[in-house]
């Protein structure tokens, strides 16, 4: 909010010099964001008259001006603005002027002609990014005057940031207020009279939603619509508030008026609607239907439900002055209870040392509080307050004592070591630190995404059409409605973000809550997903130029896998989400439980959503996917390992997670490690059935194993592939 220093000099005496004053509204919780000279800096320019325009005998765009300044002295100027005429009431820039830039001006001849000064526009005055011609001034604008004294341009402009919280703070009279209890100077009203009623003629007023705002209004009807002022049609919902006629909806309580209320020239009697809105009623109303309204922004923000009187004369009177005109009688419709004091709070004097860390004199905190209008009475304990009409913030104590930090002043308050006493919390050795999953990624070529935990219903629902959202009330934007049901919206939008700005490679990942819905219970789980999309590795000279595959990004999502020591534990199964690639993807399994999910996006959606190439997406529960299996300490053998290598032929559906699994429980304890080093289908193999070559990495901690124990052994795995999984050895 934008507030003139003279201005605010017209409610509350100010002592500070300008800097001063921001330097305090921002340690009173005000953030200043400038504070700068209302106008650009010149001297030498005074208001004229026009008298004579005539054309410039050698050039047809210039025209020789005779100029009045006053005092009976008339000067020549040479100008070349189209609308230099004669009777007009001008800036004159006087010879030994100085205008924004540096520019001087100086006695000059133009094509010939002598001219004694310039006539100004707004633009060189730096009043105007652009402007037509020379500024053109009322008519009764004073000869001689000096141009900065008539336009009052010798002023201070200050640029406040208002938080949501302090909706009372968003006006001239409300930054007074703050400004009359920093500097401890009397707050006063300019002098405002009432205005005398001079007409009859009055408008009867009910009130049909008494809950939502004590003065006029009622509930929108179904199917109801209402053209608002811009011209934009909308349909009214019935938990809106509308102000209506006997017949229809006139205006979007709190919001907008309606086009058939509008004013235009022909308007000749005017009825002023000043009211009160709970904010509740208001709030998210706005934005529902794409609108941001100083109106709306005001109520849903609450304004003070004891000022309508004093804004209906205000307005009234300044209607009158203005545009002329009688005013007639006021027609008030009032709740009852709605002028009710508002409820008092208590503030405790321990509670005040305890949480500010510092004691104050009871005097100077009965004082910082009277200072902001609030009615003080002491009490044994401390102090009960009883907060004025236009505070909505103030609701607890704690509220109570941040308003004397910030009037005592928060520069007053030192800072000094917290102690407490040092209890360790207990963090069980198989969580793994999310550093560490961090760190795992960013080696692997992955940068760090932080999306909003909100992300847009229909992408939402094209990934993941068979879970329940959890939907926001007052969503700030209408694509961010719903709360994540996954990471992936996020990072989807993110990677489309990147592809428009032309980047070919793109790894993202992010590690969040989402929220999932189970009845009416709303659980949080951590989740860590990635995205991969573009060329699979970074252009060079060594390897040609290919696209991520569902590989690369699976040997990533096995390194994660790799942080719990446990890899044997996990399976990926081709039974995967609608919202990926059929033969492209797979559900993430540990011990039995399904963790999470890796594959390429569908191609129905890479279409739609306009990805150039197909993204590989990966999503695992943080905390199942990482958990570690203690390490333990084992003895290591003596004796050298055995390999062993088998090739068969499988059912080309079978997983490569089942063959590991059967041979792992054939193979026991000697086991070491299982190698897969060759898949392959096509020629020589049969239809319908493929060919996995694997080596087994025997070893004995007892003894040396001999050729006939390691073939016995290999001969048990391959019989119970043959028995299982329908295994057939190649030769």
């Amino acid at each position: 909010m934008k507030v003139s220093l003279s201005w605010l000099k017209e409610w509350v005496e100010v002592t500070l010099a300008p800097q001063a004053l921001a330097s305090r509204l921002t340690l009173a919780g005000f953030e200043v964001e400038s504070c700068e000279p209302a106008a650009a800096d010149f001297s030498g320019v005074v208001v004229a008259s026009l008298l004579e325009a005539a054309p410039h005998p050698q050039a047809d765009k210039l025209r020789v001006c005779r100029v009045d300044v006053g005092g009976g002295q008339i000067l020549q100027i040479v100008c070349g603005a189209a609308n230099a005429r004669a009777g007009l009431k001008v800036a004159l820039a006087q010879v030994g002027a100085s205008l924004p830039g540096g520019m001087a001006i100086k006695a000059a001849a133009l094509r010939g002609v002598e001219s004694q000064g310039m006539l100004c526009s707004a633009r060189e005055l730096g009043m105007a990014q652009t402007s037509d011609g020379i500024l053109e001034l009322p008519a009764d604008a004073p000869l001689g005057v000096d141009l900065r004294t008539y336009l009052d341009l010798n002023d201070t402009i200050i640029d406040v940031s208002i938080y949501p919280n302090r909706g009372d703070a968003m006006s001239v009279q409300g930054l007074s207020r703050e400004v009359s209890a920093l500097l401890r100077q009397p707050s006063r009203r300019p002098a405002w009279q009432p205005v005398s009623t001079t007409s009859t003629a009055t408008h009867g007023l009910k009130v049909l939603a008494p809950k939502a705002a004590p003065r006029v209004l009622t509930r929108a009807h179904t199917g109801e619509s209402l053209q608002l002022l811009d011209g934009r049609q909308i349909a009214l919902a019935t938990d809106e508030l509308v102000i209506a006629d006997s017949s229809k909806a006139i205006g979007l309580a709190g919001v907008m008026g309606g086009m058939g209320s509008s004013m235009t020239t022909d308007t000749s009697t005017v009825l002023l609607e000043v009211a009160y809105f709970a904010p509740s009623a208001i709030a998210g109303r706005a934005r529902r239907h794409g609108l941001q309204t100083d109106a709306s922004q005001r109520f849903e923000r609450g304004v003070d439900p004891q000022g309508q009187m004093l804004a209906m004369e205000r307005a009234t009177q300044l209607l009158l002055e203005l545009c002329g005109g009688s005013a007639g009688p006021i027609a008030a419709a009032v709740e009852e209870g709605v002028d009710a004091p508002r409820a008092s709070l208590v503030l405790r004097r321990n509670q005040l040392t305890r949480l500010l860390g510092v004691s104050f004199a009871d005097d100077e905190v009965a004082q910082a509080l009277q200072a902001l209008q609030m009615r003080v009475e002491a009490l044994p304990e401390g102090w009960r307050i009883s907060p004025p009409s236009w505070r909505f913030d103030l609701a607890i104590e704690p509220d109570l004592i941040e308003e004397v930090a910030r009037v005592i002043g928060l520069d007053r308050i030192t800072e000094v070591p917290a102690r407490f006493p040092q209890r360790f919390g207990k963090r069980p050795e198989s969580l793994v630190d999310e550093r560490v999953v961090l760190d795992t990624l960013v080696v692997r070529g992955y940068q760090e995404a932080i999306n909003y935990a909100f992300c847009d219903p229909v992408i939402q629902q094209r990934l993941l059409p068979e879970m329940q959202s959890v939907k926001l009330a007052n969503p700030i934007a209408a694509n961010m409605g719903v709360m994540r049901l996954s990471l992936w919206p996020g990072l989807l939008q993110a990677a489309l973000d990147n592809q428009r700005r032309q980047q070919d490679r793109v790894r993202l990942f992010e590690l969040g809550s989402v929220f999932l819905r189970e009845g009416t219970v709303v659980s949080e789980p951590r989740r860590v997903a990635g995205i991969a999309l573009g060329l699979r590795v970074p252009e060079q000279w060594a390897d040609k130029a290919e696209d991520v595959g569902f590989h690369d990004v699976k040997a990533d999502l096995e390194a994660l896998i790799s942080l719990s020591n446990a890899s044997q534990d996990f399976v990926f199964d081709s039974k995967s989400l609608p919202c990926l690639h059929p033969g492209r993807s797979a559900a993430v399994y540990r011990d039995g439980v399904c963790i999470g999910h890796l594959g390429e996006l569908h191609p129905e959606l890479v279409k739609q959503m306009g990805f150039v190439g197909a993204p590989v997406l990966f999503e695992l529960d943080l905390i199942a996917a990482t958990r570690q299996t203690v390490a333990r300490a084992a003895q290591v053998s003596r004796f050298p390992q055995v390999r062993r290598d088998l090739s068969v032929t499988l059912p080309r559906e079978t997983p490569l997670s089942a063959l590991q699994t059967r041979v792992r429980v054939a193979a026991g304890t000697l086991l070491r490690e299982l190698r897969c080093f060759d898949v392959y289908q096509g020629q020589g193999i049969e239809s319908g059935r493929k060919s996995i070559a694997f080596g087994l990495i025997l070893q004995d901690n007892d003894k040396t194993l001999t050729d006939e124990d390691a073939d016995r052994l290999v001969t048990a795995v391959a019989d119970d592939l043959r028995l299982n999984l329908d295994a057939r050895l190649r030769e």
